[in-house]
């Protein structure tokens, strides 16, 4: 190939080299190690989450719905955390307000898994993404069946 030629390739192709390549569109999961379940909760709290069921024997807690960062749809999300042998697992469910109203409640009878895929949903995950992030822990990005 000519230089001139791979150059051009180079400016037109931005994102051959983008971070996101590194996670698949299935990815529902972000585990993070070397944290303990005290310091999850307590970083929930921190981040504007309202805990909904704490489980201190299981180290697993489920927040409630709260408004998601979105610049594309009015959603909600929230996360649950299983934490094992200093290992947080963290997942997330979505879902949009009552008849996609501004000012109304979250649907939560219709959720859907938070999964990097493309719009809100990849919104959600990117918001589930910085919580995990927060940690400044290794992270393994993973897929899990329901």
């Amino acid at each position: 190939m000519r230089p001139h030629l791979l150059i051009a390739f180079l400016f037109l192709c931005p994102a051959a080299f983008s971070q996101d390549l590194n996670i698949n569109q299935d990815i529902n999961t972000i585990t993070v190690k070397g944290v303990t379940f005290n310091q999850v909760v307590s970083r929930l709290l921190s981040h504007g989450y309202a805990i909904k069921n704490l489980d201190n024997k299981n180290k697993t807690v489920h927040t409630s719905f709260s408004k998601c960062k979105s610049k594309t749809a009015v959603m909600n999300i929230s996360l649950n955390v299983h934490v094992r042998d200093s290992v947080a697992i963290i997942t997330g469910k979505m879902c949009y307000n009552l008849n996609n109203n501004q000012y109304a409640s979250p649907d939560s009878a219709r959720t859907s898994v938070v999964k990097y895929t493309r719009g809100a949903a990849k919104e959600a995950f990117l918001e589930m993404d910085s919580f995990a992030k927060s940690f400044k822990s290794e992270m393994i990005y993973s897929k899990t069946y329901y």
